[in-house]
């Protein structure tokens, strides 16, 4: 199930992709929830972490000390 359906996530249709997080996110199982939210976490940190990011977010950078 953490896998997914996929055999090679590079060749996997985002749609089916969509549906499977969909799935995730609101599946019974608290356990299943968590790992949608813990990958959601990921991709956010990821995101915002990236300096090349930091204008289109209006993110000035660290203070400088």
């Amino acid at each position: 199930m953490a896998g997914g359906p996929f055999a090679d996530w590079s060749e996997a249709d985002t749609g089916a992709v969509g549906r499977m997080l969909q799935g995730w996110r609101t599946h019974p199982l608290d356990a299943v929830q968590a790992l949608y939210q813990a990958m959601h976490d990921l991709v956010l940190t990821s995101y915002y972490a990236d300096e090349a990011r930091w204008p289109e977010i209006g993110y000035p950078g660290p203070l400088a000390l």
